[in-house]
């Protein structure tokens, strides 16, 4: 029994020596409890407990393969987000050891029965002076029994590897791959009044004020911002009342705590200061005249620093009624206007604006993007979590091996890309069966003079007058107008007509309706399979909670692509404005060859317009350098690139990168898709490719939505992709793995087609 020394420790057997293995949380907990200040009973699971738990299951492995598939400097916080679900996941699914259970069956047979618990975080380094993990690990209260005890401590110990606590580990310069947990077990006080106590302002340590707020009920509905507390601010050293502001909240507005007990409580937070050195941030619960305090750690300095972006990091996980909020401002206000904005921008008649006009018109449409922008990252990115929300409620209650299944409870078809390419679907259907539209779409495939396609002019004549005919081009042309008015690059797609005729001609000589109906049908069953799964692992008393987070979720997942959509129409309309600038100023040689309007060229059009002695400036061409790069890259390829698992499935194709518009008209069915990243713009591309690698990483992104949506597998997030694969190439993706394999894959040991289970999938 060696190696389960020091496994459990009550809190008052805690000893200075024992703080490597309890952590912050816990030393100074028992520090109090020692010293007789009323704390809760309770003991630490250690961090040697945490230690066997991951080497023993093999955790451990899992975990230093997420951290390495890619440098926590390279990472998005998409990225990390992603990585800390599929860790969360497999601590999910692992069963916790019968030497763990055993331990804490016989720390708890001591309590009355039956009890109450409050399982918290306790990781080494943790409340410190210089580094505070508040609000980046989890606390569960109201625990009862040994298997949910367990389970806790399970939660407990899977968010040392949160995205927003290997955000803050990166930040503070930490090395995560060492990062350890305990975990503080005690028995639960419920207080008539809970709250925080701060021996200085941690606004403003430097004045001489000390901070109290107060709720009615548990300290966590402060802590989670549920309620708003009364907050009191007193003079140090005497403890004099200087300001008290009531909480917002329904009821009494009388004070919650009466002047004597606020000075009994500032006595006891001044008392511990100076037995424990250090200034107290603390939390407490107040029943029947006695106070009980239940965290306390110093005030961290170093969050006061400017440059910690601790906040930021929060707001990546807003809180219940902050989703309801957001949900309401998006779904009701923002998406609507967003929408009229672009609508209005299109229907503005530029060719009648003086040169003066148009000026101001770029001016003024670039100034609503960037609010738009603005609108984006405050508003949109923070709904996002919807989504997650979800994630994590679903795989901590139905525990799945697949840290994405959750994503088949989205249906299918519901963002306006799947709406989009829905619609070419249809056309392309109907093109299938009638010859005379397919000869005019092979027609306008082919290059005219100057090798270009023959276009949407050329396309319209070739038409006939049939009512089908009629009906086609007509929807083409809405399709057109009102779907594709978005950009790719510095080009709108709308500009370019002979990118869609390409399209629909590709994916008309390509039906298979059959197909497509079963792969439709077995998707809604998967989809209410999932459903009736959720809902019994919450249970019957969460069933209203379970619907309205299902709920906010299917509107997160649909407006993260809905969002750039309309966000790129609005870009689209920019350019428009912009190009109409260059226009006029090539009419009258003012304008540099061939270069096309760019978002970034806003100002430089602006004073050409202005000022016809004005020349327009830009900055050098990088493309020799981009050329080195790609060269360089080239002699150091790797067999195998690792990235992001983001879609399940293996697919063997030939590389196809698509960079700009005319890279859309080259690509063919069944290459593999490689870009920077998928934009909404260029998600019609997907259902022709087999596979999809991206640049840029995340389970949220556009890619990964539409390849998971239509069975594609796809990889993402790996550095230097552009550069590290060429067209034509031959690669192999294995989207369960996250692994992109260069070269054929028979010479690959680990993915020999003739042995490998997934064979069929490589043979197709």
């Amino acid at each position: 029994m060696d190696h389960e020394k020091k496994w459990v420790i009550e809190l008052d057997n805690i000893t200075p020596a024992d703080g490597p293995l309890v952590g912050g949380k816990a030393a100074r907990l028992a520090l109090m409890s020692q010293s007789q200040y009323p704390v809760p009973r309770g003991f630490c699971l250690t961090a040697n407990a945490y230690q066997y738990f991951i080497e023993h299951t093999g955790l451990g492995r899992i975990i230093r393969l997420e951290l390495e598939r890619k440098s926590m400097d390279e990472m998005r916080w998409e990225e990390i987000w992603d990585t800390a679900l599929r860790i969360r996941t497999a601590f999910n699914s692992t069963a916790m050891p019968k030497l763990i259970l055993d331990q804490l069956r016989r720390a708890i047979i001591n309590y009355p029965t039956p009890s109450v618990f409050v399982v918290r975080s306790s990781a080494p380094g943790e409340d410190s002076t210089q580094f505070s993990f508040a609000g980046l690990h989890e606390s569960y209260i109201g625990i009862s029994g040994l298997k949910k005890i367990a389970e806790s401590v399970r939660l407990v110990w899977a968010s040392l590897w949160s995205d927003a606590a290997l955000l803050y580990r990166k930040e503070m310069g930490l090395n995560a791959a060492k990062s350890k947990m305990a975990v503080v077990v005690q028995a639960q006080f419920n207080g008539r009044v809970s709250g925080v106590a701060f021996g200085r302002d941690p606004r403003d340590v430097s004045k001489k004020q000390a901070v109290v707020e107060a709720v009615p009920g548990l300290c966590r509905d402060l802590v989670d911002g549920k309620v708003d507390p009364d907050r009191w601010i007193l003079r140090r050293p005497s403890g004099k009342i200087l300001d008290w502001r009531a909480g917002d909240r329904s009821g009494s507005r009388r004070p919650l705590l009466s002047s004597i007990q606020l000075h009994k409580l500032y006595r006891l937070l001044t008392d511990v200061e100076k037995k424990c050195g250090w200034e107290p941030d603390m939390e407490w619960t107040y029943k029947k005249d006695e106070f009980v305090f239940l965290q306390a750690r110093p005030i961290t300095h170093s969050a006061l620093k400017k440059n910690d972006e601790r906040s930021w990091y929060l707001s990546l996980r807003p809180k219940d009624e902050e989703i309801k909020r957001l949900r309401e401002k998006i779904t009701q206000q923002l998406i609507p206007q967003m929408r009229e904005t672009g609508q209005q921008m299109a229907e503005e008649n530029l060719e009648i604006l003086s040169d003066f006009e148009l000026a101001q018109n770029i001016l003024h449409r670039q100034k609503v993007l960037d609010q738009w922008k603005k609108i984006y990252w405050a508003d949109f990115i923070p709904f996002a979590h919807g989504v997650r929300r979800l994630a994590m409620i679903y795989n901590d209650s139905v525990k799945p091996k697949d840290p994405y299944e959750f994503v088949g409870l989205f249906p299918a078809g519901t963002t306006l890309a799947s709406k989009r390419n829905a619609k070419l679907v249809q056309l392309s259907d109907v093109a299938s069966v009638h010859p005379n539209i397919m000869r005019a779409l092979r027609l306008c495939n082919r290059k005219g003079a100057g090798n270009t396609r023959l276009g949407w002019d050329k396309f319209t004549k070739l038409m006939g007058k049939t009512r089908t005919d009629v009906i086609f081009k007509d929807k083409l042309h809405q399709l057109l107008k009102n779907d594709f008015d978005i950009t790719y690059g510095s080009e709108t797609i709308k500009g370019k007509p002979e990118i869609l005729l390409d399209l629909i001609y590709k994916m008309a000589k390509d039906q298979n309706k059959k197909d497509k109906n079963v792969k439709s049908a077995l998707r809604l069953d998967r989809q209410r399979y999932l459903e009736r799964k959720y809902f019994k692992a919450l249970g019957r008393s969460r069933r209203r909670e379970a619907q309205e987070i299902l709920e906010t979720a299917r509107i997160s997942w649909t407006l993260r692509d809905d969002d750039n959509v309309l966000l790129g129409r609005v870009e689209s309309q920019c350019i428009r404005a912009l190009s109409a600038g260059v226009g006029r100023l090539k009419v009258r040689n003012r304008w540099n060859g061939d270069r096309k309007a760019k978002l970034g060229y806003a100002k430089e059009i602006e004073k050409a317009l202005r000022n016809r002695n004005y020349k327009c400036k830009f900055s050098k061409d990088r493309t020799s350098q981009r050329l080195i790069a790609l060269n360089v890259a080239e002699k150091e390829k790797p067999r195998q690139l690792i990235g992001q698992p983001v879609s399940p499935g293996l697919a063997t194709g030939q590389v196809r990168k698509v960079k700009n518009t005319d890279d859309m008209m080259l690509f063919k069915k069944g290459e593999i898709l490689v870009c920077d990243s998928i934009q909404p713009s260029m998600t019609h591309l997907v259902p022709l490719a087999s596979a999809v690698i991206e640049r840029r990483g995340g389970m949220l992104m556009h890619g990964a939505i539409i390849a998971r949506e239509l069975g594609r597998p796809c990889v993402n997030g790996i550095v230097g992709l552009m550069d590290k694969l060429q067209n034509g190439e031959l690669v192999t993706v294995d989207g369960q793995l996250g692994i992109v394999t260069v070269g054929s894959p028979e010479f690959d040991l680990e993915l020999n087609i003739k042995t490998h289970p997934r064979s069929k999938e490589l043979k197709k």
